[in-house]
């Protein structure tokens, strides 16, 4: 088989990401429920690299699209629904340190100013 740019580019992509995703998990910030998501959208990008033919008709008659075209738009739509869910999961999460953050300085000062008026 013989391998084009894209492919190659895609392949090594996936293992940077994949890497990334599992020391993420270790240190705590990916959950297990995450990383097999994600480790499950990487291996699918994965098999539409190497074999981009027969991977998207497989996925048209696995979706009941007659040709592959439509499958791979598919495809995307999904991986693009994904990636925005991922990222309104890590504003959510940058949303809650943010007001963890603000109410823990709110009460710092509040502190602050009744020791400014004691004295």
């Amino acid at each position: 088989m013989d391998l084009r740019v894209y492919q190659i580019i895609t392949l090594l992509t996936a293992i940077v990401l994949q890497v990334i995703i599992v020391r993420k998990f270790r240190q705590g910030s990916f959950r297990l429920p995450e990383l097999m998501v994600s480790s499950l959208v990487l291996l699918v990008l994965l098999m539409a690299a190497i074999n981009p033919g027969g991977f998207s008709n497989r996925l048209a008659n696995l979706l009941g699209i007659e040709n592959d075209i439509n499958a791979v738009l598919f495809g995307g739509l999904v991986l693009s629904l994904w990636f925005n869910f991922r990222l309104w999961m890590l504003l959510r999460t940058l949303e809650k340190k943010f007001s963890r953050i603000i109410t823990h300085l709110s009460i710092l000062n509040e502190e602050g100013d009744e020791q400014d008026e004691d004295q």
